[in-house]
């Protein structure tokens, strides 16, 4: 039996907890007369243009986290594949409990199932495919006050140079050179919704590693074609006829 255990990573989300936990330990609000700032995936543009009866002002300040753009990093565009080769892997049950701390997206009834096929043996095998992708990530600052635009331009600036990578809470190595994160401070409005705001924007690029692992029930321990036993049986679904035993 074939189980998919993946381990994704959706950067944006992770560094608007961040921003949220770095505004917190700087005392943003009482630096500002207890402002509050609206740290989002959502951009307060689209929640206006659905809701009439929003007030604009409720929304404002904002700092919106997207990601303009997923792919490759261009330093491994010419590498084979995903430059990452695929690794033999065994998994002892203890493991089993760990997977979700250990960031893999995998639900209690997979975990039992898995624990099942156990019995009689100590190692379930499989195969670990790694592929490294870069994130370009958008900061956007609306405010209607341009003098606190540009304060928290500058301290998102200096968070993205600096500990930020370091604060996020997906786990797993991540890589933000400080030469990629660029900036617009100002010189943006938006009069659309009835106040007057105005706009910064910093964008970085961020490397990190996905995985997805393929446990294969069938196999009993990893031998020289383990590799293309896994990915046929994984490809067919059915049980193999024949499988080469390793030294487990």
């Amino acid at each position: 039996m074939i189980f998919y255990l993946n381990k994704g990573r959706i950067l944006e989300e992770e560094i608007v907890q961040a921003v949220r936990g770095y505004f917190a330990a700087i005392d943003l609000a009482n630096d500002y007369n207890g402002i509050s700032v609206n740290v989002t995936n959502e951009h307060p543009f689209n929640t206006l243009l659905g809701s009439g009866d929003e007030a604009a002002a409720s929304l404002f300040p904002a700092v919106v986290i997207t990601t303009l753009d997923e792919s490759k990093p261009p330093g491994l565009a010419n590498l084979p594949e995903t430059g990452i080769e695929p690794r033999a892997w065994a998994w002892e049950k203890a493991d089993m409990d760990a997977l979700a701390a250990a960031g893999y997206e995998v639900t209690p009834g997979v975990v039992e199932k898995l624990k099942g096929h156990f019995e009689g043996r100590d190692r379930l095998y499989g195969v670990v495919f790694g592929a490294v992708r870069q994130d370009t990530i958008s900061i956007e600052i609306w405010c209607e006050n341009i003098a606190l635009k540009n304060q928290l331009y500058e301290k998102l600036r200096v968070f993205a140079c600096g500990m930020m990578k370091h604060a996020l809470s997906g786990g797993g190595k991540l890589t933000v050179f400080d030469g990629s994160v660029r900036g617009q401070r100002s010189n943006t409005f938006n009069y659309d919704f009835g106040v007057s705001l105005a706009g910064a924007q910093i964008t970085f690029e961020a490397d990190y590693i996905v995985e997805q692992s393929i446990i294969d029930t069938e196999l009993a321990g990893v031998s020289g074609d383990f590799l293309l036993e896994v990915m046929n049986h994984a490809k067919t679904g059915a049980t193999k006829s024949t499988v080469r035993l390793g030294t487990g």
